[in-house]
């Protein structure tokens, strides 16, 4: 889907880390592992929705060919409406494939992040428990 802001997909990958609790140890590990499934589930979800957007997309254009092909018009020139199809095909699934990418890759780099900023939170709380110990 040409032209969709990649900016959305930043915002659905992380639920806002404010409202996690300070803490990994017992229930709150637990917690912070249900919201990883959770956000990669949704993320998953919402990958599959642009996969299918496109797929409908593709869909409805190879519809578009058989009845150009169809139509008295088009008749003589089957060859230049099918060259012109398949012209546009490559060129449609060589742009999804790069925008699939920098999806992919946006929500690597956002997964890095949060995995990072956890694991600082895990080492500084197991600290703090070992000089309280």
């Amino acid at each position: 889907m040409q032209g969709t802001d990649m900016r959305q997909y930043a915002s659905f990958l992380w639920a806002d880390s404010s409202s996690r609790p300070g803490s990994l140890d017992g229930p709150n590990a637990l917690l912070s592992l249900e919201h990883l499934q959770a956000e990669a589930l949704k993320a998953m979800f919402r990958y599959h929705i642009e996969a299918m957007r496109f797929l409908k997309s593709r869909l409805e254009q190879n519809l578009r060919l058989v009845e150009d092909i169809q139509s008295d018009d088009h008749l003589n020139d089957a060859f230049d409406v099918w060259s012109g199809f398949w012209q546009g095909v490559l060129l449609d699934y060589s742009m999804e494939g790069a925008r699939m990418a920098t999806i992919g890759s946006r929500i690597a780099t956002i997964l890095v992040k949060r995995l990072r900023r956890e694991n600082k939170l895990l080492v500084e709380n197991m600290a703090l428990q070992m000089e309280g110990d």
